[in-house]
Parts: C-alpha cells; structure tokens; sequence
C-alpha cells in the first residue's frame, strides 16, 4: 500500500506542471518533461504511461522509467515506439526514500500521424497548492496555486473555528501557476489578530486548503 503522511503532501502539491510533445521529425516518439519538486525529501520521479487512462496510482499502467532527482531542477522522459492514432496518459509521479509517492502530474497526447501532430489536452480535474510563504507571516503572504485548465477558482481564508474571514479570489483563472497575495485582513479590510487560519482553493473538481499562522 502507498503510504500517504504528512511528509508526502509536501510532494503532492509541489510537482510541477508536466507537458508532453513530439520531438522535431520525429513522428514514433513523444517526449515528456517536467520540473522537479523544490523539496528536500525528493529521491526521484517515476513516469507511467496508458493508452486507457492516465495511471492514478504508481502500479498502474506501464513503467516509462524511475529518474533520480535534485530538487527544482527540469527532468525528461523520452517515450520511443508510439503508434499513430493511440491516445497516450502519462503520469509523473515524485517519491522520496521510504518510498512515499505523490499524486501525478497527468498530461495526455494523441498520435494523430507520423508527420507529428499531437494536440495536448489539459487534465481540469489537476489542483495543487503549495504552502503559503513565508509562514508563520507578518502582516503579508504568498499563496500559490496552479490548475491545468481554465475554470472558475475561488480562494478563501478561514478561522481555526472554521468561519471564513476572506474571500481572495472568485473568477475565471487562466490554466498555469497563479499567486495571490493576503494582508491579514478580513473581508471589511479589517486586521485579524494572531492565530491559525487555513486558506482553501477550489475549482468545479477539486478542493485543497493548507495552514498558516499569522502573527503580529
């Protein structure tokens, strides 16, 4: 069974954004690339791919490869032998040295022929969030979201009690890494005091909220 502890959330929602391509006069290979998480326990990245679905869990689908890691920097798997007219899912998954396995970076490709067209079509059920930085804080924040596909998001902070306090963002996002900035004011623009607060995103599919602690 995949272990899944608070160390691995640090590898769930900080896994960048994977694309996948055919490489130039190249019609029987697609190339897929991702950025490597910034956190310390990374020990590397597995790929998997399906021509069913996009693999959810590391035994699914079919191995592409296990690359070692350093952290933030770029890595690549080059996935030889693809056949025109198949849909390929591929799944990039990080794990540190237990192993622990994040959730997948998904991206997907159709073969359309071997003269390259390969239309990538973006996963809208994709939502990750990284810690608020810095955190504790005092009086601003960073918070960091990314989503694959263009959708509605909204972005809330709420109270330890569970109470919302603020609303940051209700509105049409664009597809891509989004951050938005919190004072510690609330929705009358008032200061909150010192405390725990969480803040949430949310899209059509997907929720993820993460603590922070304001202090003055």
């Amino acid at each position: 069974m995949i272990g899944r502890n608070a160390r691995l959330l640090l590898l769930v929602f900080a896994l960048a954004f994977s694309a996948a391509h055919l490489p130039a006069d190249d019609g029987r290979s697609v190339a897929v690339t991702w950025r490597n998480p910034l956190d310390a326990d990374l020990a590397g990245i597995l790929v998997r791919f399906s021509t069913e679905r996009a693999p959810a869990h590391p035994e699914e689908g079919e191995e592409g490869g296990r690359f070692p890691a350093r952290p933030g920097e770029p890595g690549s798997f080059l996935h030889q032998g693809v056949r025109p007219g198949e849909t390929y899912h591929y799944s990039v998954f990080a794990f540190d040295e237990i192993p622990n396995y994040s959730e997948p970076a998904i991206v997907s490709i159709r073969i359309l022929d071997r003269a390259g067209a390969s239309p990538i079509f973006p996963d809208p059920r994709f939502l990750a969030l990284e810690p608020n930085r810095p955190n504790p804080f005092n009086p601003h924040t960073a918070i960091r979201f990314e989503i694959r596909a263009p959708q509605v998001v909204r972005l809330d902070v709420f109270d330890a009690g569970g109470a919302r306090v603020a609303r940051l963002v209700d509105e049409p996002r664009a597809a891509g890494v989004h951050v938005v900035l919190w004072d510690g004011r609330d929705a009358r623009g008032e200061l909150l005091p010192a405390g725990v607060y969480f803040h949430r995103v949310a899209t059509e599919n997907a929720r993820l909220a993460r603590k922070m602690l304001l202090i003055r």
